[in-house]
């Protein structure tokens, strides 16, 4: 069996600057010295070119999407709004919704059913502004593929009673 030997992380090489006389912002580090060549890591990725999105065609980066092995979903969702778009949205998702120690974030959406539910109800209401009865509300409803009951129709005209109709 060998012996692990432990490796040290700080650099033994005399190639660091002391600052004497530091009065300011870390001057509890008096006497330290300062290494001449920085830390180094800032430098991995300096080509701004290859991350600027922005620039890129829909194309491009619908093929980066999938190099990255994003999620089919995703995917399907990014081809069908545009890929450029989907990055935008990302991109806004990612800083509003930023969550600290954490490499995912998660959005509420309401699902669509609730949009389609407003819809429906702006309708109900424009009809009867126009005078419509429940029952030729019901009727314009079925044409439009819409089943609901009168009683239905009566509830929603009662709950949104006395407001302006867009």
């Amino acid at each position: 069996m060998t012996a692990r030997t432990h490796e040290r992380r700080t650099s033994q090489r005399d190639d660091r600057v002391s600052s004497p006389g530091c009065d300011g912002v870390g001057a509890r580090h008096r006497g330290s010295l300062a290494s001449f060549q920085g830390g180094g890591y800032q430098n991995n990725c300096n080509s701004f070119e290859v991350l600027d999105w922005e620039k890129k065609s829909a194309d491009e980066i619908f093929q980066e999407l999938k190099e990255m092995g994003l999620r089919d979903d995703l995917l399907r969702l990014a081809q069908s709004v545009g890929a450029d778009s989907f990055v935008r949205m990302w991109h806004f998702l990612s800083i509003n919704y930023e969550q600290k120690d954490s490499a995912r974030f998660r959005v509420y959406f309401p699902r669509f059913e609730s949009y389609q539910k407003l819809l429906r109800d702006n309708l109900i209401l424009n009809l009867h502004h126009q005078e419509q009865t429940p029952t030729q509300i019901k009727k314009h409803l079925s044409d439009k593929k819409i089943e609901l009951s009168i009683r239905s129709i009566e509830r929603i005209i009662r709950r949104h009673a006395g407001e302006a109709v867009a």
